[in-house]
């Protein structure tokens, strides 16, 4: 009996679309999130590296993560890097050439492609819209009239 896992957020994949989770799954997928936090100590992480940290080859990583996911390992970690870029971006306190760097992309236009593709807005765009939902949605500070 396997139970409902929904432990990463690729847009396509056959967890978000309800399918039901075996031990071994699961275990993926937490090994998969635990490196996805340490794999942006790498500058520029690759399938080699990633396979590296889930402690598997190459070839098993691209088996077993295609099988949980539907994403090939590039896939995944491109969707990773992107979910960084947006949590990134939402703080506002990197500007998206800076992002872009930060995860290793050699080329700011590559990276905004992607982004592009991944969350229909440019990261600027993005950033603004995040920065200005921040603000409203922060609490009013409560102040006193000097005396």
């Amino acid at each position: 009996m396997g139970i409902h896992v929904m432990i990463i957020s690729p847009s396509r994949s056959k967890l978000r679309q309800g399918i039901m989770a075996s031990s071994e799954q699961r275990e993926l997928l937490l090994k998969l999130n635990e490196c996805r936090s340490s794999m942006f100590h790498y500058k520029k992480i690759d399938v080699k590296q990633l396979a590296a940290l889930m402690h598997m080859s190459r070839a098993t990583l691209y088996r077993k993560l295609k099988s949980v996911t539907d994403l090939t390992p590039s896939e995944w970690i491109n969707e990773a890097k992107m979910k960084r870029a947006a949590e990134l971006l939402a703080e506002g306190r990197y500007r998206a050439f800076q992002v872009a760097r930060m995860l290793g992309f050699t080329s700011q236009s590559s990276f905004g492609k992607m982004f592009l593709k991944q969350y229909k807005v440019t990261p600027a765009t993005y950033q603004r819209m995040e920065v200005m939902a921040n603000q409203s949605y922060a609490p009013a500070l409560e102040t006193t009239p000097e005396q």
